[in-house]
């Protein structure tokens, strides 16, 4: 199965079909140029769209010693415009209203894909002929330094993350020094300093000929209407040069090692890997079942023993991690704060050799496969994207040049067995292990120097050392509103029940209770115990989970057809009938507060941990953690009355709505319904949340929050602006789109592309009911910390005077934003979003029918009126993460305000 790396090589699942071929078919069709490019086309008229994806067979182990992080480089730079279009990639995507564009790189290969209006699909094929053909002349000595500088700020902002610098660790470790896989995927500082025109220049005509290519069309497009545009765009590029490609190579590995690594994290973790074989052997298939059976959900072995059992950890993960030399199987444990680490060592390794000695049940194997069928089902739904049809079928080409091959790995999960599996468990995962354990770095302090230094050396007196379906509506029994929109692409109903109550509702009582409620409703409902509920619900391939928002509280649930009616039967126990378990209270607690700590060891959550409250002040039902976690105090002292107090009060029939989308009508859905929910009563009066205005504050206020050798600041910046339901929103979002909500936004574009000073600098608004925050994000580099708010300000402030919005800025947008709606609205789940974010900013359920009109008469004065009316620079509240030694003298050189700076020990 196939579980392959993201560009930074963290642990990202990237999912192959297991099920039987029987059940899931892609049909398509091959063909070759004569240049040596693979075509592989499949057709899917549901929408307007195509999605176009160009796989390179070339990665991070194709990069010899010195030019490690190569690979991911020039996955950049190839963004960065060609011979014949000298500019950036995604403006004239954007103007088509392309959706699910992107470029990733892993160790195996380079992609790059987009999903295109039916009408652009000559526009798209010209741009990737161009930039696999007539590229390397476009490549500039001022391209390259900015796009290294962009790279290693990715790098910085990977490894300023707890864990961060965990994958690179298990690679050089369990591979040996010579091996291609013994290096990470973004490369060393070193080697991408060191990286030169000409080597970028050999690269390129090495590697990226159309005879190491995959190019892959699906959805509104058969193979006789693609290969004329195809031979037409790509025929004539030269097909490159043979190449020797890395064969198949498992190290041997007959001793344990292990590693010790302190890092800034709050609470210890044990990683341990062994050395697997290939993605296309076999055992693979075995391996991946092992894996699911001991560490993939709540049942599972190891969770169940040391998560919920015996409480000594908060996580516990089993995964093998899929690749085309060797793959890695791994386990990782949370250890529990309080918990020794040896400890729970142990009984890991006792639950994996019982394993061992024993095997998988006959359940366990056949569990994996239907949990796996039911995620296959749902991801198939899409042309395009990073996990679509054209991902599938691409993937299969690169792997074993045979799209389909996932139907043989399909027969091969279907063929296992509790004794295969045991079999290649106990070939594999005996001695020769690599641990890594990460453990907490010490709060260390340095006490006042009692030395006088100018004296000189002390004497030494003594030894020392937009197809948008229509909705219809209904009102049940008990007056609750029931919306449904018919989807039928795949055999899936998606079911929301919205309630009126979200974060907000925490404000005035115990800070995390609307979290800490949601997290319970599965946690046992009914009849069921919280095990015996995911039990049910894997048996029935469906899903249920509860969460927040700011403003509402929504339980989701997602069903197979066949499974719909005992599915639906379900959803009205965990909405209506959750148990609120003592036992299950005490596990969940544990976990929110472990959760708290991981947030205010992360940045971008400590800033939403103390933004809110500065912009909304004391008593407004938005001052409170955007995070929705609560604080420590307020989660220890929340009790079982407290939580069944909340469902009363807030998730009540008379409080919100059921919203349907999926291979279901009103008639089949109505009477399930009614028999689930229908006798419902609320009982009180509604409750109320204050989401009065607040006024701006009258000048800047600046927070360091001091993370000592951090290797980046995050700049977070906001004040409150109009509800997302105002009537001018369409131009509010149109003018942030021009200086900061895209990719080719002002911001990005001088801190990105023109400084390299960060990886991704942005402007976006928080939704909300009420006024929502508008917000300036821009993670940048320590020694430019201050220069970063000098320019943002410098942005700002020529946005709403000198430098407003143009007109060919606005055009791509309206452009953009009109073009994208049928690839916006392609599955079930976008359309359920949809019409939850219409209900909760009272709009009509139809909005993203309307849109086109309105993008069509809004205006350049439109837009430019909007952003004086909602950027105020002199009125932003600053949070800056950061080294306080090293940045406080640049922001306070800034001059944005005085600055306060607070220790990570005291949030």
């Amino acid at each position: 199965m196939k579980f392959l790396p993201t560009t930074l090589g963290a642990f990202a699942l990237a999912l192959t079909a297991h099920a039987t071929a029987a059940d899931i078919e892609i049909p398509y069709e091959k063909f070759e140029l004569d240049n040596g490019l693979t075509v592989v086309v499949h057709e899917d008229r549901k929408a307007p769209v195509v999605a176009v994806s160009v796989w390179y067979k070339v990665g991070s182990k194709n990069e010899p010693k010195g030019q490690s992080g190569f690979a991911h480089l020039f996955e950049h730079l190839m963004f960065n415009g060609s011979e014949n279009y000298d500019d950036e990639w995604f403006k004239p995507l954007q103007e088509i209203g392309a959706t699910g564009l992107n470029g990733t790189t892993n160790t195996d290969r380079t992609n790059y894909f987009q999903t295109v209006p039916t009408p652009a699909l000559d526009r798209i094929l010209w741009m990737e002929s161009d930039r696999m053909g007539h590229f390397i002349g476009a490549v500039t000595q001022e391209k390259l330094d900015e796009q290294r500088g962009v790279v290693q700020n990715e790098k910085r902002q990977g490894e300023n993350q707890p864990y961060g610098r965990v994958f690179s660790n298990i690679q050089q470790s369990l591979f040996p020094y010579d091996h291609p896989y013994n290096h990470s995927v973004i490369g060393s500082m070193d080697d991408l300093n060191d990286a030169s025109l000409e080597d970028v220049t050999e690269w390129f005509e090495t590697y990226y000929g159309p005879s190491n290519a995959i190019l892959v069309l699906a959805g509104d497009i058969n193979a006789a209407e693609a290969r004329p545009l195809v031979e037409k765009y790509f025929g004539d590029i030269k097909a490159g040069p043979p190449l020797v490609k890395p064969d198949v190579w498992v190290p041997e590995r007959n001793a344990n090692t292990r590693t010790t690594m302190y890092d800034q994290v709050p609470q210890a973790r044990i990683y341990r890997v062994w050395a697997a074989p290939e993605n296309v052997n076999p055992q693979a298939t075995d391996l991946f079942v092992a894996a699911s059976a001991l560490g993939d959900g709540k049942n599972s072995r190891l969770y169940k023993e040391l998560v919920y059992n015996q409480q000594i950890a908060t996580g516990a993960d089993v995964f093998n991690f899929e690749l085309q030399m060797a793959s890695i199987f791994g386990v990782v444990v949370s250890v529990k704060e309080g918990e020794s680490i040896e400890n729970v060592e142990r009984e890991m390794e006792r639950v994996i050799d019982e394993f061992l000695a024993k095997g998988p049940t006959r359940a366990e194997v056949e569990l994996v496969s239907t949990k796996t069928k039911a995620q296959i089902i749902r991801g198939l739904e899409e042309v395009g994207g990073f996990g679509g049809k054209a991902v599938t079928l691409a993937q299969g080409e690169l792997l074993n040049g045979d799209p389909a091959y996932f139907a043989t790995e399909l027969d091969e999960l279907d063929a296992a067995t509790p004794k295969g599996v045991l079999a290649a468990a106990q070939e594999w995962l005996g001695d020769g292990w690599h641990q890594l354990d990460v453990l907490p770095f010490p709060d260390y302090s340095a006490t006042a120097s009692g030395v006088d230094r100018t004296t000189g050396l002390p004497d030494v007196t003594g030894e020392t050392a937009l197809d948008f379906p229509a909705i219809e509506e209904t009102t049940l029994a008990n007056g609750l509103k029931v919306f449904v929109a018919n989807r039928a692409t795949v055999p899936v109903v998606n079911v929301a029940l919205q309630f009126d109550a979200g974060y907000a509702a925490d404000a005035g009582g115990k800070l995390g209770l609307a979290n800490f409620t949601a997290r319970m409703l599965d946690e046992g409902a009914g009849r069921y115990d919280a095990l015996t509920l995911a039990a049910e619900l894997e048996k029935l391939g469906a899903t249920i989970g509860a969460g927040s928002n700011l403003d509402t509280t929504t339980v989701n649930m997602s069903a197979l057809k066949e499974n719909l009616a005992p599915s639906v039967a379900i959803l009205g126990d965990v909405v209506r009938r959750s148990t609120f378990d003592d036992e299950e209270i005490e596990r969940q607690r544990q976990l929110i507060l472990a959760g708290i700590k991981q947030e205010k060891a992360q940045p971008v959550p400590i800033a939403l941990r103390i933004l809110p409250p500065l912009m909304y002040g004391d008593g407004h039902a938005y001052g409170v953690p955007f995070t929705g976690s609560g604080d420590e105090a307020a989660v220890s002292s929340i009790t079982r009355a407290d939580l069944v107090d909340f469902r009363s009060k807030w998730l009540r029939p008379d409080n919100g709505a059921v919203f349907v989308v999926g291979d279901t009508t009103m008639a089949e859905i109505k009477p399930l319904l009614e028999r689930t929910l229908g006798n419902w009563r609320a009982t009180g009066d509604k409750p109320t949340k204050n989401i009065a205005e607040v006024a701006l504050p009258d000048s800047d206020r600046v927070l360091i929050i001091d993370r000592p050798g951090s290797p980046q600041s995050l700049i977070l910046a906001g004040h409150v602006a109009p509800p997302t339901g105002a009537a001018n929103n369409i131009a509010i979002e149109a003018m942030n789109d021009v200086i900061g909500g895209n990719f080719n936004a002002r911001v990005n574009m001088n801190l990105r592309e023109d400084k390299g000073w960060a990886y991704g600098a942005y402007t976006f608004f928080q939704g909300a009911r009420g006024q929502r925050p508008w917000l300036v994000y821009a993670p940048v580099q320590t020694d430019q910390t201050g220069p970063s708010i000098a320019e943002l300000m410098r942005e700002l402030n020529a946005f709403i005077t000198t430098a407003p919005a143009r007109d060919d800025e606005l055009e791509r947008i309206k452009l953009d934003n009109v073009r994208s709606l049928p690839g916006q609205y392609e599955t079930s789940g976008a359309v359920l979003g949809s019409l939850l974010a219409s209900s909760r900013f009272d709009r009509p359920l139809n909005y993203p029918e309307t849109l086109p009109e309105k993008y069509r008469t809004l205006s350049i004065d439109d837009a430019n009126a909007a952003a004086r009316e909602i950027i105020n620079p002199d009125k932003l509240i600053w949070v800056i993460i950061g080294d306080a030694e090293k940045i406080r003298a640049e922001v306070e050189a800034a001059g944005i305000g005085p600055v306060e700076v607070r220790a990570m020990k005291d949030l």
